[in-house]
This record gives C-alpha cells, structure tokens and sequence, in this order.
C-alpha cells in the first residue's frame, strides 16, 4: 500500500499509463498518448490526445459499473483531464507463496478474457479447432469466424510471465490459489462485465467481441465464509477491447492491422519462436523496431480515440453526432488495409 510514500510520487510508468501516490490506499492513474501492440511496449508514435480519452472512456466504463451495482476500485476524477483515483491493490508478482496466503485487497494474478464472438484475426479458432474443445467450453457446437456466441467465454492468461500464456481452469485455480466457488464467481464477474458493455455499445451501433479486464480479490461477504469476492480494477478502453462499427475494428485492432504485413511484425513473431524471454532484444538486432505510422493513419486514428467515449454514453442527439463523425474517420483510418 501507499501509506509510506508522499502524494504526488511516481510509482511505476507502464507503456500507455504513469501511476502516482495519492492519499493513503489510493492511486492516481495518468494516461499517456503512448500505445503498444504485439507486446512490444511502447511505440514510436503517440497519438495525440489519447491519454484524455483513455481516462475518459476508462471513467464512463467505471460509472457504467456502478450503475449496474458491479464492484470497482474507482474513486473520481482526478485533478486533471486524462486522469482519475482508485483505491490500491497489492501487487506481488510472481511471488506463489503470497497468493497461497489467500490475500484479499490483491490483485487476481491472471489476465481475465471475455469473448462474445469470433472476430477476423481472433486466436480463438487455433485453440477451439474440434466440436470436443468447443464442447468442453460449454457450447453444443462449434463457432466459426464472424459468428456471435450464444453466451460469454471467459478464458485466462499468466498475467507476470514475459508472454501471456493461455491456461485452463485447472491451471488458473492453482496459480491463484482459487476454491470453485471463487473460479465460478470471477468468471460470473467478467460474464456479467460484456453482457453490460455489449448491451451499451449496442444501443451506440457498435458491436464488442471481447476484451480484456483486470481483477482483484476482495474479502469474503462474511467472517464465517471462505470464499473471497472480487472487483473490477485497473481501466478498460481501446486498448482491451475488440469492436467493430459497421464491420470496422474500432479498437487498437487499427493499429495491429496495419503492421501485421510489416517487416518488423515478420521479424518479431520469429523472434517470439526463439525466445520468450528475449524476444524484443532479438528483434531488435534482426530487423530493428516498427516504421512510425503514417502521416494520414495518425491523424485519423487520433480523431477515433478522441470520439470513442461516445461509445459508452447513454444514447442522445450530441452522441450520435459524435459517432457519425466517428464512423467517417473509422473509415479513413481503415482504408490502408480494407
């Protein structure tokens, strides 16, 4: 916790965001206008104005939470624009005796996927390639890109390991230290996060497919009981989710689709075969870093991640204003690769 640190101290700088102390538990998250993709970290572009709208739409996703009677970690709006407070998780990564402590107030040491569909590019179909996998799943049959699915599949990955590694139930349980009542209720806590996003981008004519949330552990409803609850925490936008506005992606998907026939993006999934550990630094020393975007792209992806909180606002006549002019730069932004 941040008891012993002075407000205002910078805790850690991530690739699209800077945390600082604030008051005692609680955080101050400062989004940047950096982005990342491929698990690169940072890319030799920023993308102006996209800390603001990242704090923004993460701040619509919180109060859309709340509505909906949903446990978060968001405290306000913070002093600036591209900024908001939360109450602090404990963070101990990669320590499996920490997690065996059954913590509370921690983060679940697992990315939580939810998926709503299979969209073009999805890594869904190299795991779910027999009507058993997708049985085993929970589904009577098996899906096939472009299909909705009948309900939320929720999927985990490592969270602290260099890549993320996708693991089963089994698996999941054991890394962090889960009873089957808390596996059933994270993955009812993240089922229940799409269905309320879907419906909400719905009623703005957008379709989600899936995304990304963080989760951290909270105490057991009662004294008595040995089953830990959970919260939403960290932030969600663009950049943890996978939408589509009239068939175009309206994530960071834009940005994916542009370099995959790259040089570079050739030359970073060799050196991902290599080493997991080492990939980056192999990279570099093969075919150097990503080309920065272009001139026309930028500024066209700029104005998508300026309009994208309009996405989560309750449908009125200055949203859809926005989402039109959304949908015109979508669709420049989308040009190179459609």
């Amino acid at each position: 916790m941040t008891d012993h640190r002075s407000p205002g101290t910078l805790i850690y700088t991530g690739s699209t965001k800077d945390i600082f102390a604030a008051d005692a538990n609680e955080l101050l998250f400062r989004f940047s206008d950096r982005y990342s993709i491929f698990d690169w970290g940072q890319m030799p572009d920023a993308i102006p104005g996209k800390g603001v709208a990242s704090a923004q739409f993460a701040i619509a996703f919180f109060e859309l939470l709340e509505a909906h009677k949903i446990p978060h970690h968001y405290l306000g709006r913070g002093p600036t624009n591209d900024s908001f407070l939360v109450r602090e998780a404990e963070s101990n990564r990669n320590d499996p005796e920490y997690f065996q402590s059954r913590p509370t107030h921690a983060f679940v040491p697992l990315e939580v996927i939810f998926r709503l569909g299979v969209p073009v590019g999805s890594s869904l179909l190299k795991r779910y390639k027999t009507l058993q996998d997708w049985q085993r799943a929970g589904f009577d049959r098996a899906y096939s890109e472009g299909e909705k699915l009948p309900h939320p599949l929720v999927e985990c990955t490592t969270k602290w390991e260099p890549t993320d590694r996708f693991v089963d139930a089994t698996e999941a349980k054991k890394i962090a230290h889960l009873n089957d009542a808390e596996w059933n209720g994270l993955q009812s806590l993240a089922s229940q996060v799409a269905v309320i996003l879907r419906e909400r981008f719905a009623e703005n004519g957008a379709e989600l497919w899936d995304g990304k949330i963080e989760i951290a552990f909270l105490p057991a409803a009662r004294d008595d009981e040995q089953t830990r609850q959970f919260q939403v925490v960290d932030s969600l936008g663009l950049d943890e989710i996978r939408l589509t506005l009239d068939g175009r992606p309206l994530s960071k998907e834009i940005l994916r689709q542009h370099y995959l026939s790259s040089k570079w993006f050739a030359g970073l999934q060799d050196a991902k075969q290599q080493s997991r550990d080492q990939f980056k630094k192999l990279c570099l020393s093969t075919v150097g870093g990503p080309e920065p975007l272009p001139v026309e792209l930028l500024r066209a992806v700029t104005e998508v991640y300026r309009l994208s909180p309009a996405l989560l606002e309750t449908p009125r006549t200055d949203t859809r204003e926005k989402i039109e002019t959304l949908r015109k730069e979508l669709q420049i932004a989308c040009a190179s690769f459609s």
